[in-house]
């Protein structure tokens, strides 16, 4: 029953979807009074609980989805392993000895995933194949797992240190199994994570179609990781922990053969010995028939960390230099700093020849260092100098002509010029002055300087004026020379500026238009409107609104302002009434309603209408139909358009009596369909007494009931539930039944 309210919900049947859910709690409540000791509250109110949920759930859910590919099974393995795509996908949990134990999950949430016992337990979940696991050239399957043991089978079925482990599969290799697709994992004795999914369509050794792997250095005992396998046409990729870690290009996916197979999950099928058992946990499983994106497989991931990870991964944060002094020479040191340092981790500061657990290397000379830290399956390596610092001064020195300087070495020069002295600081490093020396004298400037009207301008002299005029600054420089500077300020002419606007012919349209133009100031223009530019003015295409524009000629000299484009008013249209639900050969009379009086009127299709021109025609139902109202009117020369539709849903209306009384008095004996014309496919009909027992039931339209059960006939309430298909549409129709005397 929830699945039929879920598919009837889809079809956004929200009605049929609550006379459903209302059936379903009359079936269930006498189970749930026998639980209600288990829920622990009275089970009227847990059914009002219910209630309330649907309401919530059909006022909120929305009716798109947010991804664009849907998983057409998905196990989120809580205690069960059922499909929740709403598919039927359901999983059985199997095993040699015993069946997959339920376990906690990444966030240590009990009954969350599920345990797979490995070669000494071997225990898996199958899943019969089905329609919408019949996949064609894409593929994508997302799910979680942590590895608490290397130790797997090898390709001779014996159990080794690094065997190999199924994580999923549709029948296998080909070669003791049935052709198929699988994915394994294997780990290396360095703790290298290698990860593979494999295709074959053929038996022996015959090339596979695809068999392609990655491999995740440092991984961890027991570490969950996230992997996604994504298989598009002739692109396969792998992405571990939400990231991309190998992308091939391969032959057109082909997966006929692994569509004629069962899923599992833990193990490779197709003989008798169980293939490639998985050992660890496996958690929130999703298979989809279409391309999953990097943004959905993120979202997936949803940026979840491991605390093993961090175990053997190496991240440097910082590397601290303090180089030699110069009078020790040998006092340098190099600390290494990471955010994840482990106790384990070993440093070298000569290319790993040598090893020592401290990160901080002291009492260095100059010269270059190998920097090695070693984790216990990776290394990080870069190179540190150490050098003796040299001191740098540069200097600028302006002087009056006719005086002397004296330089820091000692010699007094006058004549200007750039002067470099090499000096032994007291630290014993070498000290390099430069000195950048020049003359200059009392000098009369003459400026004349012109500016847009309306700005300010700043004198020498850091004054602000907003005038024309003669402004004279006098300076005196850092040698003591005098600097007199003569400044002539004028403004430019002013921009004037001429707008011809055109308005939007029809509300909604791009065809408005402004035409600006100027005048004085100093051509050429540039003309601008919002993020527009061009020399011309003209700006066309335009939404109605209000715009910003400027002005600006050879002097970069502006005026702006802005401008309103108008539009019409919209042409609304609409239908009287606005949906129709109706039975065969009835009329409707339609009555559609324009914002503008002048408006003209065309229905489409043409069919079953009285007139296909005129505001009112009237509907004779002979199908279900889409129509289309076009209201056109005519606004300063130019035709607008509004249009709304009508859908004209036909269907078969039954009506059925609430109440009967079979006491053979040849009135209303029986509960039955009245005399209807129509041909219904896959009809059925079920009655349950109030103790939600099946009582009754009939694959005929013409069936008749006469309130028996068991040979007894008993008055009261009687729940009824009807089903079947009309023009390739299926309904159901659900309501009580009381018999009387």
């Amino acid at each position: 029953m929830l699945i039929i309210c879920e598919k009837l919900f889809r079809k956004h049947d929200t009605k049929h979807c609550i006379l459903s859910f209302f059936a379903l709690i009359l079936l269930c409540r006498k189970a749930l009074g026998d639980i209600s000791h288990t829920i622990e509250m009275p089970i009227d109110t847990y059914l009002y609980r219910l209630c309330l949920l649907l309401v919530i759930v059909v006022s909120v859910s929305p009716l798109k989805t947010v991804s664009q590919c849907l998983p057409v099974a998905r196990y989120p393995l809580n205690g069960n392993a059922n499909d929740y795509s709403g598919n039927g996908n359901h999983g059985q949990l199997n095993g040699e000895y015993s069946v997959p134990k339920t376990a906690q999950d990444r966030f240590g949430n009990y009954n969350s995933a599920y345990s797979f016992g490995g070669m000494n337990d071997k225990n898996w979940i199958e899943i019969p194949n089905s329609a919408t696991l019949q996949l064609n050239h894409t593929l994508s399957v997302a799910l979680w797992f942590k590895q608490c043991s290397f130790s797997g089978m090898n390709g001779f079925g014996n159990i080794v240190p690094n065997g190999y482990f199924i994580l999923f599969s549709k029948a296998g290799d080909g070669y003791a199994a049935d052709p198929g697709f699988w994915c394994w994992t294997h780990t290396t004795g360095n703790k290298e994570l290698e990860l593979a999914f494999n295709n074959k369509n053929s038996y022996g050794n015959t090339t596979p179609n695809f068999m392609e792997a990655a491999t995740f250095n440092c991984f961890d005992s027991c570490e969950w990781m996230h992997v996604a396998v994504v298989v598009n046409y002739d692109q396969w990729l792998m992405y571990l922990n939400g990231e991309l870690v190998k992308q091939s290009t391969i032959d057109t996916a082909d997966f006929s053969f692994a569509n004629q197979q069962n899923l599992f999950i833990g193990r490779m099928y197709g003989s008798s010995t169980i293939w490639y058992p998985f050992f660890g946990v496996i958690d929130d499983v999703s298979i989809y028939n279409c391309a999953l994106t990097q943004q959905e497989i993120s979202s997936l991931h949803a940026n979840y960390s491991d605390p093993l990870s961090y175990n053997n991964e190496i991240t440097i944060d910082t590397i601290l230099i303090n180089p030699p002094s110069c009078t020790s020479m040998n006092d340098g040191s190099i600390e290494v700093i990471a955010p994840n340092t482990n106790s384990a981790w070993l440093y070298s500061n000569d290319g790993g020849v040598s090893f020592q657990s401290s990160a901080v290397f002291s009492q260095l000379a100059p010269g270059n260092y190998p920097i090695v830290v070693q984790s216990t399956c990776t290394s990080f390596d870069t190179t540190i100098s150490l050098n003796l610092p040299v001191y740098n001064n540069v200097s600028s020195i302006t002087l009056c002509n006719g005086m002397n300087y004296q330089l820091p070495g000692g010699n007094t020069v006058h004549v200007q010029g750039i002067y470099i002295d090499s000096l032994l600081s007291s630290r014993g490093c070498d000290s390099i002055i430069t000195t950048n020396l020049s003359f200059t004298q009392d000098t009369t400037i003459y400026i004349d300087t012109t500016i847009c009207n309306g700005s300010s301008y700043i004198l020498p002299s850091g004054n602000i004026v907003h005038q024309e005029g003669i402004y004279t600054d006098t300076l005196i420089s850092s040698a003591g020379c005098d600097s007199i500077i003569i400044n002539h300020l004028k403004y430019f002419e002013t921009i004037k500026a001429t707008i011809i606007n055109n308005p939007v012919s029809c509300y909604g349209r791009m065809d408005g238009s402004l035409q600006i133009s100027a005048s004085d100031g100093f051509p050429p223009y540039q003309y601008s409107l919002g993020t527009s530019i061009n020399p011309i003015g003209i700006f066309t295409d335009l939404r109605a609104g209000n715009y910003y524009y400027q002005i600006t000629d050879s002097k970069n000299c502006l005026i702006d302002g802005q401008v309103l484009v108008t539009e019409p008013q919209k042409v609304n249209v609409t239908i009287q009434p606005n949906k129709i639900n109706s039975d065969y050969y009835t009329t409707k009379q339609l009555n559609a309603i324009c914002n503008y009086n002048d408006a003209e009127y065309v229905w489409q299709p043409e069919i079953h209408l009285s007139c296909y021109t005129c505001s009112n025609p009237e509907l004779r139902i002979m199908e279900s139909m889409l129509y289309t109202v076009t209201a056109k009117v005519l606004i300063d020369q130019h035709y607008c358009f509004g249009e709304t539709e009508l859908p004209v849903i036909m269907e078969p209306l039954i009506y059925l009596p609430n109440t009967f009384s079979p006491n053979n008095d040849g009135v209303n004996d029986y509960f039955q369909l009245p005399e209807m014309n129509y041909r219904f496919n896959n009809f059925s009909v079920t009655i349950f007494n109030r103790w939600g027992e099946k009582i009754f039931t009939s694959s005929s339209s013409a069936f008749k009931w006469d309130g028996s059960f068991l040979g007894k006939k008993e008055n009261g309430n009687y729940i009824y539930l009807l089903k079947y298909s009309f023009n390739q549409t299926e309904y159901i129709k659900s309501g009580s039944i009381q018999i009387t005397d």
